[in-house]
């Protein structure tokens, strides 16, 4: 016999003892909060499909077990807060969902592959509510104008948004002349947003100032219409709160005019970038121009942190006009999948961030000798560079171990240790070297089979977003 919507909400009641069964409703949401919160740290969105969740909501599971809980759980409106709209999404299952969560803050998702994807009476009812949201998801391959996502947010009120990431990978006839409002000023419409990720058209839809951005993703841009440097400058130097920034693709339009090279006095460049409190800095160009072009002009006192991904030894050498101490607040380096066969490539970065602490290459296994053999002193006389070098992380194979041994021996009698080390590599040899020859107690060692940047540093939150420097 087929059961009643009933039976099937209640039907797991006799798996609760009548204890658990009669907790008042407080302690239950307070249970249900505790299992939210562990369910979200455990659940990686990679494995569902283009965002889309694989397993039952936590919600839904929570109302699906006694009378008891099902009214606990329709009761607390934090259980309902995450709103997912897509192709599949019901618009009922949506309403419902948007009733529950009553006047808890929302968490947004909107996921739109193609042009006409969503029924335009989700994305309503999801933008009606806008003064709730508390984060937001955008991730559009075309914004149009028939059928416009991004461009509800122009003029919106969003008193209680907190993150933002907005995916737009074509437009149609869009620009900014077609914005008569910018996208969620940041000085009224979303004073409290402190996280922003804009990736592909979309930097050309939101208008700063933003006063309470902390951090900023500007990514996959090469393909867009690009800022010219003034309209750069502008743009990032309207966030006077930003501590990170990460930009992935070529800002500059004009390849033969990208940044400008102003004349130099004392190695300082008289056109400058201004951002006072950034801390951590992450760049990607294919070009290859962003690297030494920005940090020219980069006039960022308290920078302590770079990440620097496909950079080539000729993307270097712009940078030795810089005054020597103009980066001495840099202490840590993450170069990944760079191109430096030659040593001088490293004594550059060394001239340009002579205090690192902590340095990391990964990719380019080949290469590691070049590295090994410039932090023994083999190419600069006997000194060792970075002599408060205390962390190293690299990736190499096993034939590189020995090496690797030697150099740490090296900087240990010269009384410039490295304390800990970090070793990536998919090969099983390298461990059991580590394990089996390793003849040295400093520095620590941990074998790694694959490096995630935490970033920005002290991020506490899982960022599933953040592939593009991995």
């Amino acid at each position: 016999m087929p059961q009643s919507d009933e039976t099937e909400a209640y039907e797991g009641a006799y798996l609760i003892s009548p204890l658990v069964e009669n907790l008042p409703f407080d302690i239950l949401a307070a249970i249900f909060r505790k299992t939210l919160e562990s369910h979200n740290d455990d659940f990686d969105e990679r494995e569902s499909t283009f965002g889309h969740k694989a397993i039952l909501p936590i919600a839904h599971a929570m109302s699906h077990v006694s009378r008891s809980w099902r009214m606990a759980a329709l009761s607390a409106g934090f259980l309902w807060c995450e709103i997912e709209v897509n192709s599949q999404t019901i618009h009922d299952h949506l309403s419902v969902c948007l009733t529950r969560a009553g006047g808890s803050q929302l968490d947004v998702a909107i996921h739109c592959p193609e042009v006409g994807d969503l029924d335009q009476k989700n994305v309503e009812a999801v933008f009606a509510r806008v003064q709730k949201w508390r984060t937001c998801k955008i991730f559009m391959v075309t914004e149009s104008l028939a059928q416009p996502i991004a461009m509800r947010l122009c003029g919106a009120n969003a008193p209680h948004l907190r993150y933002l990431s907005l995916e737009l990978l074509r437009s149609e006839n869009l620009s900014r002349a077609n914005v008569n409002t910018p996208i969620l000023d940041g000085k009224v419409g979303a004073p409290l947003l402190s996280f922003m990720r804009l990736r592909g058209y979309a930097f050309r839809y939101f208008v700063p100032p933003s006063l309470a951005v902390s951090t900023l993703h500007l990514e996959l841009t090469t393909f867009c219409v690009l800022f010219n440097f003034s309209a750069f400058k502008s743009f990032v130097e309207n966030f006077p709160m930003l501590q990170h920034l990460s930009l992935w693709g070529d800002m500059l339009g004009e390849p033969d005019k990208l940044w400008p090279f102003p004349p130099m006095k004392d190695g300082i460049p008289g056109t400058l970038i201004d951002l006072p409190k950034l801390r951590s800095l992450r760049l990607y160009s294919h070009s290859g121009s962003i690297y030494s072009g920005l940090l020219q002009v980069l006039n960022a006192p308290d920078l302590t942190t770079l990440n620097l991904r496909g950079m080539a030894m000729h993307d270097l050498n712009p940078l030795a006009r810089i005054c020597p101490h103009r980066y001495t607040s840099v202490k840590s380096i993450l170069l990944t999948d760079i191109d430096f066969p030659i040593h001088n490539a490293y004594e550059t970065l060394r001239t340009v961030f002579p205090c690192l602490g902590k340095l990391g290459v990964l990719g380019q296994d080949y290469q590691v000798p070049v590295l090994l053999n410039f932090l023994s002193g083999k190419f600069t006389d006997g000194w060792l560079p970075w002599e408060d070098l205390h962390t190293l992380t690299i990736s190499l194979d096993v034939q590189k171990c020995e090496l690797l041994q030697e150099t740490m021996k090296v900087r240990q009698k010269r009384e410039h240790p490295v304390r800990q080390l970090y070793v990536v590599s998919v090969q099983e040899a390298v461990d059991d070297y580590m394990e089996n020859e390793w003849e040295l107690e400093e520095p620590a060692f941990d074998v790694l089979y694959g490096f995630d940047e935490i970033w920005p540093p002290g991020r506490t939150v899982e960022d599933f977003d953040n592939w593009l420097f991995l």
